[in-house]
């Protein structure tokens, strides 16, 4: 239920808003939730390309920096330093979606961290990942319990 509709507009960096107040309020949410996500150290992430495909990763370091890393290496044509590099070069001009990226899990332990991932891309559909491989090896046993487990 909105009690008032107020419209106005400002400007966020190169974004311009003229919305209700409400809607305002709910985009400021999402761009400060995605601050802090790139702030997060110890994550498990997805980042999803133009066309369904996405890569799925893990960084002890703070996840904007990683990202930023990835990016650089889909510039300059880094292929082995990022599997996003190696598909937008590959595929041509496909268009990797930076502000989406979503933030899966987190841990401050490597081991978990690398585990976590793991159960991520074997999870996922293997025609859509960008992944080299599938990340840490698992037990069938440790997959097979994973998938009692809603993983997106």
């Amino acid at each position: 239920m909105i009690l008032y509709t107020a419209l106005f507009s400002f400007e966020v960096g190169s974004f311009t808003f003229v919305r209700r107040f409400d809607k305002v309020v709910f985009v400021l949410k999402e761009v400060l939730f995605f601050f802090l996500q790139m702030r997060t150290k110890g994550a498990v992430y997805k980042i999803m390309c133009e066309c369904g495909d996405f890569y799925i990763g893990e960084s002890g370091r703070a996840l904007g920096i990683r990202i930023k890393e990835h990016k650089s290496a889909c510039e300059h044509g880094y292929f082995t330093k990022s599997p996003l590099a190696e598909h937008v070069w590959q595929e041509g001009s496909h268009v990797i979606h930076w502000n989406q990226v979503k933030l899966l899990d987190f841990s401050q332990g490597m081991v978990e961290r690398k585990v976590k991932e793991a159960i991520y891309i074997n999870m996922s559909p293997n025609n859509l990942t960008m992944n080299r491989d599938s990340g840490m090896e698992l037990s069938p046993l440790v997959l097979r319990a994973a998938r009692g487990h809603s993983y997106k």
